[in-house]
């Protein structure tokens, strides 16, 4: 019988959502992922039209998101480094396996060595490899792990991943080389957002105005592409004369202030860091064209 070409999500991975902790944010992304399943996609969970019944709903589908994220950036890396790691080139780490191994490995700086010296290996997902069997440079992959930190004074500190049973098996003093795949610093600023948000889901469900925006909609009518406020932007007509001086703005947030005064009602928002293209608009009827207007235009000038 043929292998499925997706696999499920883990239960676990909406059991970490709902007590999602920002001070463990990166846990829940990369903790259920194996080596032997890394070539099979998860499942993603429809979006719909893009818009989502609770926070929870959105919260849940966004961690789904960036673990599939994760697994395919992983799965990528893990291939590239198939190979003995070359001195003062190629970033590793090498120690010796101690004789007790649990969820954590703890080592002393002085039995590590790291390549380059200087490179930082915290915050970053690992692949654990020996040497294959045999006279070559052939590295045989054990399992995923974790470095929490690594500090001159306090050591390092590795988190093993699922598949850390494989590396039970191995005799105490093997030599381990840890290769890094991918650091979660920028990553753990958006998750511990995320797991902000899911804390205040209660208090924003009391809010008028985010219920509103929760039962959004976008409007067919609304949408424009991109050609179409570049078009309004440059147009010379009278009754395209703008409120605001859109030469003090960048192309993005143009684009983003244009799309506001053409959609007759709701709020337009920038989805993403600021000069991003992605827009979203949201349409509230609850409140005058000239509040929802300048509540746009202080979230434009944040």
């Amino acid at each position: 019988m043929e292998e499925p070409r997706t696999q499920p999500f883990p239960a676990t991975i909406s059991a970490k959502v709902e007590t999602l902790d920002e001070e463990e944010d990166c846990d829940v992304i990369w903790s259920e992922l194996e080596l032997k399943k890394l070539g099979r996609p998860f499942s993603l969970p429809s979006v719909g039209d893009g818009s989502f019944q609770s926070i929870k709903k959105f919260v849940e589908t966004e961690i789904k998101l960036q673990v599939e994220i994760m697994r395919d950036d992983i799965h990528k890396k893990v291939s590239r480094v198939g190979n003995l790691p070359k001195e003062a080139t190629d970033q590793h780490l090498r120690f010796r396996l101690p004789s007790r191994i649990s969820r954590e490995i703890s080592l002393p700086m002085t039995t590590i060595h790291k390549e380059p010296s200087r490179v930082f290996f915290t915050n970053s997902v690992l692949v654990f490899q020996i040497k294959a069997p045999g006279n070559n440079n052939s590295m045989k992959d054990i399992c995923l792990a974790f470095c929490k930190y690594m500090r001159k004074n306090d050591g390092a500190l590795f988190v093993l991943g699922k598949d850390r049973v494989d590396l039970s098996h191995l005799p105490a003093g093997s030599m381990i080389y840890a290769r890094p795949l991918r650091n979660f610093n920028m990553l753990k600023t958006h998750i511990r957002a995320i797991a902000v948000l899911k804390k205040s889901e209660a208090k924003l469900n009391e809010s008028f105005v985010t219920r509103k925006l929760l039962q959004a909609r976008r409007s067919a009518q609304d949408i424009r592409s991109q050609s179409d406020l570049d078009s309004w932007i440059h147009s010379k007509r009278p009754e395209n004369e703008f409120v605001l001086d859109l030469s003090k703005f960048n192309e993005q947030q143009q684009r983003a202030l244009v799309l506001e005064k053409l959609t007759s009602k709701g709020v337009v928002f920038i989805q993403g860091p600021p000069g991003t293209q992605h827009l979203l608009i949201l349409r509230i009827e609850v409140f005058s064209d000239s509040r929802l207007t300048l509540a746009t235009m202080a979230f434009l000038s944040l």
